[in-house]
């Protein structure tokens, strides 16, 4: 399963007989048009492509997360927020790695278009399982999000305490300096 992402020739036609074979396929496919294969199957590369399109969008989401967290992992003392970051990172990096097995290139077989039910079965599994990872892949954005959120509100927090000097908070015992990623300039 893992490694079919690096079949890179799977379902490529290797030279003219098999292309020829494979229009052949396509042609038996879609030219009865009394029966509801072709609609089913246009159905399902549509679900396909609106998880590629969605996956695809997540991935950007992602970039510009682990951006903004490697600028600011740079500057950031090891501490519990630098680890709060660390762990954002690692969230946006697995969903990445997910996105990317969603917008793998898969293509049917010219034996596999000849065999209608077993061609339909497999496009479902494939959409099944595209969807089941763009979810786990989604659901680990959101965490490192929430993550960075809650990371982000503390260090704003203890920012703001010793920027408006309050004094009904000690800020060195609730945010000491070099935690959280606060940086004091005397």
């Amino acid at each position: 399963m893992i490694f079919e992402i690096f079949k890179i020739r799977q379902g490529v036609t290797q030279n003219d007989d098999e292309r020829r074979d494979q229009i052949t396929a396509l042609d038996d496919a879609f030219k009865d048009t009394n029966t509801k294969y072709s609609e089913i199957y246009k159905f399902l590369y549509e679900n396909l492509s609106i998880l590629d399109s969605k996956a695809s969008s997540l991935l950007t989401f992602n970039a510009l997360g682990l951006a903004a967290i490697s600028f600011w992992l740079n500057g950031v003392s090891t501490d519990l927020f630098h680890v709060l970051l660390d762990i954002g990172f690692l969230f946006f990096l697995l969903s990445c790695l997910l996105c990317l097995w969603v917008v793998h290139l898969w293509w049917s077989t010219t034996g596999l278009l000849q065999q209608r039910d077993v061609h339909l079965q497999c496009v479902i599994k494939w959409r099944d399982r595209r969807t089941i990872q763009y979810r786990i892949a989604w659901w680990m954005s959101f965490l490192a999000v929430i993550l960075i959120t809650v990371a982000t509100v503390i260090h704003s927090l203890g920012v703001a305490c010793y920027a408006m000097e309050l004094s009904n908070i000690d800020c060195s015992t609730t945010f000491p300096e070099g935690s959280w990623g606060i940086k004091i300039v005397h």
